[in-house]
């Protein structure tokens, strides 16, 4: 703390540095400024601290400031960097992480203002020491503005007396210590500013309510697709119009020299030198990228499709980098989906079947117990699922009490299987699935845990036990894999009973009782499904 006759200058005493340096979060400190260097005992302590916060390959570097020219001399000669003689006529358009300083005693205010200026225009952290006075004392107007800066960003402010009295140069002058946070202010986009007014006003003039706002969120999506390719390829129009002006060097009028600008607008791994059509596209096709990633991955688009599903359509991702992303291709997306769609269901409800049955019909606990055997059409001893089964499942997670992710998508895909089976479906598999479970594991049972079409009880030895609850929808599913495995006659669910022959008839009579196939017979059109895409509405 100095003027330039010197009779402000008190050097901060050792201990006192110490104190003020434990308060910065050094993890989050790159560029500091010291204000009031005087000989640079802080300067230097802080510099020492900050050598030991590496972020990436960058250190910690402190500008100094000192309005004194023989300390400013004496900073030099220990090679610190001295930016400005006055703080108080400092001006700056660099971006500091931390201010700190022991400020002069007779003009602290003054100072501490201006910090706290620097900074709320910025963001970054204050450690600084003042004359107390300057804090308990709000009789000027740029006192009390200090106050309510300080109180409104949550300063800790801590009052020490008798700081001084040991140091190398004495005083009885109370001091605070100031410990402070601005929040850095994210910039205001003038490109975005101008895209929404423009937006607006389309819209008004259209008489449309925003896209953002509708309820198709897919649309909504193309809104904003579109409105951060607009954004972006102003961004690079603008880059390329002020690229004369940003060049390392001067270039002669007529030199054929292309200098490289020393603002570089780098899209991937290739950056400026690129042709401005070349940057264009290649920040189009990674939004791209980004918007058709999301939307393969959000559940309101994805959320009914099987766990192989929604690998065959991530499969896509590669190739659809390179299609806009508008409504009419994620409609063709939905149509060319649909045709797998169809036949994955089909997969998945056949490939649950064998699961639940030949796949883990083995073993004591197992053995028979998950299926009921039946003559099928020309074959023998064919099956259908029971309505209890018993399938190995390591459903606890290894490091928590908590569902383990491989076995919560296979419980997901389990829910979406008999979900395209019901009439009454379910709009969000994945949420009722998720939510059931882990609520089940937070209150610790694991019994009987309600999937709304079948209950599970989850044991820690590795398996799970599968109650039906819909028997209805337990012997659609039977009849649907049958049908698919040409296990029933042609005839099943088409013909009466007493039409059927006696081969026909023997199947019948082994799958279930006569009167079980009057029922069927009688909701045909629940029971027999022709076409799995009828289970897509």
């Amino acid at each position: 703390m100095k003027n330039d006759n010197l009779e402000d200058f008190f050097p901060t005493p050792p201990d006192l540095i110490e104190r003020l340096l434990s308060k910065v979060k050094w993890s989050e400190v790159h560029q500091i400024l010291e204000p009031s260097a005087g000989r640079g005992d802080l300067a230097a302590a802080a510099l020492r601290r900050g050598v030991n916060s590496v972020y990436g390959s960058r250190r910690c570097k402190i500008d100094t400031i000192e309005i004194n020219p023989d300390l400013r001399s004496v900073l030099l000669g220990k090679e610190f960097a001295v930016v400005h003689d006055d703080f108080l006529t400092f001006n700056s358009f660099k971006v500091y992480d931390l201010i700190i300083a022991n400020f002069p005693f007779s003009t602290g205010s003054r100072h501490l203002s201006k910090a706290i200026t620097l900074l709320q225009r910025t963001g970054g952290r204050l450690v600084c020491l003042v004359n107390a006075e300057t804090i308990k004392n709000t009789y000027t107007a740029e006192r009390q503005a200090i106050a309510y800066a300080l109180e409104d960003a949550g300063a800790e402010i801590e009052f020490i007396e008798n700081a001084f009295t040991t140091a190398a140069r004495k005083t009885s002058v109370e001091v605070a210590l100031i410990n402070v946070s601005f929040e850095r202010i994210r910039p205001a986009s003038i490109i975005v500013d101008h895209l929404k007014k423009a937006e607006a006003a389309e819209l008004e003039e259209r008489g449309e309510p925003a896209p953002i706002a509708e309820r198709d969120f897919v649309k909504a999506m193309v809104a904003r697709f579109d409105f951060e390719a607009k954004a972006g390829v102003r961004l690079i129009d603008e880059w390329f119009a002020m690229r004369p002006f940003i060049e390392e060097r001067h270039t002669p009028k007529g030199s054929s020299e292309t200098p490289r600008p020393i603002i570089e607008l780098k899209i991937g791994d290739k950056g400026s030198l690129e042709s401005l059509s070349d940057l264009v596209n290649r920040y189009l096709r990674r939004l791209r990228t980004k918007y058709w990633t999301i939307l393969v991955n959000d559940p309101r688009y994805t959320g009914q499709y099987t766990s192989n599903l929604q690998t065959d359509l991530r499969s896509k991702l590669e190739d659809l980098k390179d299609y806009d992303f508008s409504v009419f291709n994620i409609e063709r997306l939905a149509e060319d989906m649909a045709v797998r769609v169809a036949k994955g269901v089909e997969d998945a409800i056949v490939a649950l079947f064998d699961k639940f049955s030949r796949s883990h019909a083995y073993g004591k606990e197992f053995d028979e117990g998950n299926i009921h055997y039946y003559n099928g059409w020309k074959t023998n001893k064919v099956h259908k699922v029971n309505h209890k089964v018993i399938i190995p499942l390591h459903a606890h997670s290894a490091y928590s009490y908590s569902v383990d992710y491989r076995a919560q998508e296979t419980l997901e895909d389990m829910v979406k299987v008999f979900n395209y089976l019901s009439d009454n479906k379910i709009e969000n598999t994945r949420q009722l699935t998720g939510d059931t479970l882990k609520h089940a594991f937070e209150v610790r049972d694991l019994s009987k845990i309600d999937m709304r079409y079948f209950r599970l009880t989850i044991y820690k030895k590795g398996t799970v036990h599968i109650h039906f609850t819909d028997k209805a929808l337990l012997d659609k599913f039977n009849i649907f894999v049958g049908q698919r495995k040409n296990w029933l006659p042609p005839a099943y669910g088409r013909k009466e009973y007493q039409d059927l022959n006696f081969e026909e008839r023997r199947v019948v009579d082994s799958f279930q009782t006569p009167k079980e196939y009057g029922e069927i017979l009688a909701r045909s059109d629940y029971y027999i499904v022709k076409d799995a895409k009828a289970l897509l509405n």
